[in-house]
């Protein structure tokens, strides 16, 4: 350290600073088109259990229509909802359990099941 300020002083001026600065252990950015995204274009027919955010826990026949992401994660599904007949928003946090009316699957893993759809449409996540 004493030689680097002695060097910087007396004339050295492009002598290497010492190594003292910690790493950046910060989580990096997430890019501005990561925050929110929106996958239009799905047509895919599911039977969902839903816990509304008032407690009440209903099924519906929902077309998905729509998925929502915000900072990379799956937020909600948008579709049209054959129960309440109109357009519904469903948050994830919601669904207790979902089942794909196309293949009869039960879904264990939303994301990787929408990510499927997604791509189906022609619009990977």
């Amino acid at each position: 350290m004493w030689l680097w300020l002695v060097d910087l002083v007396f004339g050295r001026r492009d002598a290497p600073a010492p190594e003292t600065a910690r790493a950046d252990t910060s989580p990096p950015p997430i890019p501005a088109r990561d925050i929110r995204r929106r996958v239009e274009g799905l047509s895919v027919r599911v039977s969902l259990e839903y816990c509304d955010q008032t407690g009440v826990t209903s099924r519906r026949l929902v077309d998905i229509e729509a998925l929502e992401y915000a900072y990379g994660t799956l937020r909600r599904l948008d579709g049209y909802c054959r129960k309440r007949r109109a357009e519904r928003s469903f948050l994830v946090s919601g669904i207790l359990s979902l089942t794909d009316l196309e293949t009869g699957e039960a879904v264990e893993d939303l994301e990787a099941w929408a990510a499927d759809c997604a791509a189906h449409a022609g619009d990977a996540t």
